[in-house]
C-alpha cells in the first residue's frame, strides 16, 4: 500500500502539486487507512492533478476509485480508493476544511 501512496505523491509532485501530506489514519477510523492531501494553485491545476492521478493509477496500477469523482468542483476534489482517499484542494478550501487539524491524531507519514 505504501508503495502506491509514494507513487501518488510522485505523480502529484511531478504535476506541481503543493504542500503534499500523507496522514496515517489506521486505528483512528474505519473509513480509510490514509489521506493524501494535495494543494493546487488554481481550478485548472486542481482538475489537471485529479485527471493525471486518476489516469496513471488506472494505467500503471490498475486501480479505479470506488466512486467517480466530481471534476466540476472548483474547490476540492475527493478521490476515494477505499484504502486511501486523495484530497486535492485549492488553498482557500484546504485552509477552510483543515483536515490536518481535524485529524490531528494521525501520524504524518510522507
Amino acid at each position: 500500500m505504501i508503495e502506491v501512496i509514494k507513487y501518488i505523491v510522485k505523480i502529484a509532485d511531478s504535476k506541481k502539486g503543493e504542500d503534499i501530506k500523507v496522514l496515517d489514519l489506521r486505528g483512528l477510523t474505519s473509513i480509510t487507512d490514509y489521506f493524501i492531501i494535495i494543494s493546487a494553485t488554481s481550478v485548472p491545476h486542481l482538475q489537471a492533478l485529479a485527471r493525471e492521478i486518476s489516469f496513471k493509477l488506472k494505467k500503471e496500477k490498475n486501480l479505479l476509485p470506488l466512486f467517480p469523482y466530481n471534476e466540476n468542483d472548483d474547490r476540492w476534489i475527493l478521490m476515494d480508493y477505499g484504502d486511501f482517499i486523495i484530497h486535492i484542494f485549492i488553498p482557500e478550501a484546504r485552509e477552510y476544511y483543515n483536515l490536518e487539524n481535524l485529524w490531528y491524531e494521525a501520524k504524518e507519514v510522507l
